[in-house]
């Protein structure tokens, strides 16, 4: 799979500082359309933000935020849209061990704010590519400026979509939220709801450098 799709930058960006709030900075423009099929409706997507409220490439512009197109090679197109920013998380206790402060209330963290796959390409793999760039691209990152530990994000409260982070080592970032959707799910009694999300995390710390 990785010799056929790539992650390429919707804005090219060099992450050379990061600042005091651990902001990712220094983007640059990098015009990517052409290399994406022109019937593929991509500008709707890119050039605003999905909840509308902001153009995407003036929070890139801004360094709030990140976003990055995954490309089928073969066909020219993209295949997969996913933006990342940087944040803060309180994580549970034992997730504060190590090298990182413990009397922290809050962490850096990456977080993934959108994730979309291509319908067509849904359970093939796609998603599961992805997550592992992220993990790479972050836990460098971390090693270059010793800035974060944890990637984050808003999983929707589905059984496909929750199942999925959990397949990618993602764990609940709420102890209540772990308890009752596991016995929802273990009794039969767990409901989609589309319109909920639940944190979830990943400590970079499991994986070797």
């Amino acid at each position: 799979m990785s010799d056929r799709f790539q992650i390429v930058p919707v804005i090219e960006s060099i992450f050379k500082t990061i600042d005091a709030r651990g902001f990712f900075s220094s983007p640059k423009d990098f015009n990517f359309l052409s290399l994406f099929d022109c019937s593929w409706n991509f500008d709707r997507l890119v050039l605003r933000a999905p909840d509308g409220s902001r153009e995407l490439l003036e929070m890139q512009q801004s360094g709030s935020v990140n976003a990055f197109a995954c490309v089928d090679s073969l066909k020219k197109c993209p295949i997969a849209f996913f933006t990342l920013a940087a944040s803060g998380l309180s994580v549970p206790a034992q997730y504060r061990l190590g090298q990182t402060p413990t009397n922290w209330d809050s962490f850096p963290t990456v977080q993934i704010d959108y994730l979309f796959v291509d319908m067509d390409l849904q359970r093939c793999g796609v998603g599961s590519y992805i997550m592992n760039w992220i993990k790479e691209f972050a836990q460098e990152r971390r090693y270059q400026f010793e800035a974060f530990r944890f990637i984050y994000l808003n999983a929707i409260k589905t059984e496909q979509a929750l199942n999925f982070y959990k397949k990618n080592n993602f764990v609940f970032a709420d102890s209540d939220d772990e308890m009752n959707i596991e016995q929802e799910m273990n009794d039969g009694t767990f409901c989609d709801e589309k319109d909920m999300v639940v944190p979830m995390f990943f400590d970079l710390n499991s994986l070797v450098k």
